[in-house]
């Protein structure tokens, strides 16, 4: 069952949470009531398939899973990416999400994959956008 659960049509509880900007704990309701049919893995994690989810998110209006913004980015990467540009001397995780209006564990969650991807970076408990290097002809 392990290698069908592999790729890209298959999604988790936090990269759900992140798309519709709520809780883990709210996807995990919506798994047990129904809402979104899931696959329970050994470990207690759940995986939703693509479909599954977009046949969710069409039900509630909202937009599709596989569409990406600016550079490959989400929506609500490209939006918090915009604030830590515009953020002369860095700006703090709390700020971020107040700004972008989403709790402060889905600000941190978008943020760290900023991070891991080398377009944003941290000093101490601030945010800045990693600056493009020049190259010289």
């Amino acid at each position: 069952m392990a290698n069908k659960l592999r790729g890209k049509n298959w999604f988790s509880v936090g990269n759900i949470a992140l798309h519709c900007l709520v809780s883990t704990a709210t996807v995990r309701r919506w798994i047990k009531s129904g809402e979104i049919p899931a696959t329970q893995l050994p470990s207690g994690h759940y995986r939703v398939r693509g479909a599954d989810f977009d046949d969710f998110l069409k039900r509630h209006d909202m937009p599709l899973a596989g569409k990406q913004g600016l550079y490959g980015l989400s929506e609500l990467q490209t939006k918090l990416l915009e604030v830590v540009v515009r953020g002369t001397g860095g700006i703090t995780l709390r700020e971020l999400a107040e700004r972008v209006g989403v709790p402060p564990i889905v600000a941190g969650r978008v943020v760290r994959k900023l991070l891991d991807e080398g377009i944003i970076r941290r000093e101490e408990n601030r945010y800045y956008a990693v600056e493009l290097e020049q190259t010289s002809r």
